[in-house]
């Protein structure tokens, strides 16, 4: 019988980077990596309000650790 796929991607390379992905996700590192790159889409598109409040939730998830 088959084995059932991995579902999702979260944990899965924790193996032999468990030092790299603990600091990775200690220093929401994936939160800031988001935030600047919406900051350079909204330079391309200065109007787009979905962006901007997007931008605001990942500066206050940063903050707030």
């Amino acid at each position: 019988m088959a084995q059932k796929a991995k579902t999702g991607k979260k944990q899965r390379k924790w193996g032999r980077n468990a030092a790299y992905c603990l600091r990775y996700k200690n220093s929401h590192r994936r939160e800031q990596n988001k935030a600047r790159r919406l900051r350079k889409h909204l330079e391309r598109f200065p109007g787009d309000l979905c962006a901007k409040k997007a931008v605001e939730a990942c500066v206050k998830t940063v903050r707030g650790y």
